[in-house]
């Protein structure tokens, strides 16, 4: 599954502010909420209910917030940086900047696990980190999402793709290596381990 089969540029929201995880999930909710025509009051239930599990702090300063609801027919995703981080309760303590929210059908456990799966592909790689966090419009941060090499997936009109050799945006690096931890999306039918050695991350699934 390709990001851009899921994600618009139009939900590419750049320097967002928020004070802290609780109100940033208010914000989405409100946000889906005008988009999908479904109480705001239910989506930030079923994103509290995942937070519950499990922060979906996956390290690296990067969330994925993401819940399975009820009245939608396909995945619905809005793609923020903030303005500051804020502290997410991450598997690795560092405070997140990089937040990938997603909302699937709760009949869809196959697509909302290869949707994370797409998402945690991309977000892994440290290029497109940097070009993230060093992007000046939604755009940038949108065509750094997209697959490498597939020009097919770009929008028309899109000017050329961002560079790549950006240097590193100034943030603070943590301190000694990561220890593992885990992160169970334990409500897909399956467990999602999110497994950190030293700065890089890999997502896996096994069987329960």
């Amino acid at each position: 599954m390709n990001i851009s089969e899921i994600l618009t540029p139009q939900r590419v929201v750049i320097d967002l502010a928020a004070a802290s995880k609780a109100q940033l999930l208010h914000r989405f909710s409100e946000s889906a909420s005008r988009a999908l025509g479904i109480d705001e009051g239910e989506i930030f239930r079923a994103l509290s209910n995942r937070e519950k599990l499990g922060s979906t702090g996956i390290g690296e300063g990067i969330a994925i917030p993401h819940a399975p609801l009820r009245g939608i027919a396909a995945p619905f995703i809005h793609f923020v940086r903030l303005k500051k981080p804020i502290d997410f309760e991450s598997i690795d303590d560092i405070p997140v900047d990089i937040v990938y929210f997603l909302l699937t059908p709760t009949d869809g456990n196959a697509t909302h696990l290869n949707v994370l799966a797409a998402i945690a592909r991309k977000l892994r790689s440290p290029e497109t980190l940097r070009a993230i966090r060093a992007a000046s419009e939604p755009e940038e941060m949108y065509l750094a999402l997209l697959d490498e090499g597939a020009e097919g997936e770009r929008p028309q009109g899109a000017g050329p793709r961002v560079a790549r050799q950006l240097p590193p945006v100034g943030r603070p690096e943590p301190r000694g290596p990561y220890r593992m931890k885990r992160c169970l999306f334990s409500e897909l039918g399956t467990k999602q381990v999110v497994v950190l050695p030293a700065s890089r991350y890999r997502l896996r699934a096994t069987k329960r």
